[in-house]
């Protein structure tokens, strides 16, 4: 979610200790997400799901919801009306260029980063450095 969304819509951002977490853009760069939105998803039925937004500053879109949560609520089969089919403009994505890397998962890769390096005969080796 994007943050000037957030804002306008009057959801509350909890910046608190443990919700800033790293998104992974298509290029393989991180953003530290500024916090979360938690909120309930009501879907065309009355069923309402709660959801946590990761609320970046700058997001090309103002929402995006992740695929756990669409499965997770089999969203395709059972809430087939509650989805719309959007134009795009041309600074808009037709898919969320990034992936949720929580920051455990980034310290590791970090720390795999370092360690490991690959030579010319594609073999992996230990970096001394």
């Amino acid at each position: 979610m994007g943050s000037r969304y957030a804002k306008r819509h009057g959801f509350n951002i909890d910046t608190g200790p443990g919700t800033q977490n790293f998104l992974q853009f298509a290029d393989g760069s991180y953003q530290e997400t500024i916090g979360q939105v938690n909120a309930y998803w009501t879907f065309a039925s009355g069923e309402k799901a709660l959801l946590t937004f990761e609320v970046l500053e700058d997001c090309a879109s103002e929402v995006v919801i992740g695929e756990e949560f669409i499965f997770k609520h089999n969203i395709f089969a059972d809430h087939a009306s509650s989805l719309r089919m959007l134009e795009f403009g041309g600074d808009s994505y037709e898919l969320a260029p990034f992936d949720f890397i929580s920051s455990w998962q980034r310290k590791c890769l970090s720390v795999k980063s370092k360690l490991y390096s690959q030579n010319a005969a594609g073999n992996l080796t230990l970096r001394s450095d």
